[in-house]
């Protein structure tokens, strides 16, 4: 039987780490055909955060002992506000029956820059 977990964004400027209100926080995963679904998006509040996101998950029983199955589900977070560069976290981890918490810090553009480059982080596997 599949279990829950919970993510939550914090998104803030890259030095001061001053929140940033509303910004955008889209979470997508994988749907089993290489294709990425819709999970959810949120605008963040005054305080940088989004409120929470509920992610299917493996059971925990799978997280108990030695599996092959891997017992966390992977999703994609970008982020994106006016006047900063958007950020991409691939294979970000949660966890059933916990929620897991992804800072993001947003690098301001210059004035004038249009199209500047997505910054893709990259979150690796837990040895678990």
């Amino acid at each position: 039987m599949p279990g829950y977990g919970v993510i939550i964004t914090q998104v803030f400027t890259s030095r001061g780490r001053i929140p940033i209100p509303n910004a955008l926080v889209t979470i997508t995963a994988d749907d089993g055909s290489g294709d990425k679904a819709l999970i959810g998006f949120r605008y963040t509040n005054e305080n940088g955060k989004i409120d929470p996101i509920l992610i299917q998950t493996p059971d925990i029983g799978y997280s108990l002992a030695p599996s092959e199955t891997r017992p966390f589900s992977l999703c994609d977070i970008k982020v994106e506000s006016p006047g900063f560069g958007t950020v991409l976290v691939r294979d970000a981890q949660v966890f059933p029956d916990g929620t897991s918490i992804q800072d993001v810090a947003l690098i301001p553009v210059k004035e004038g820059e249009a199209n500047t480059p997505v910054r893709v982080i990259v979150i690796t596997p837990q040895n678990l």
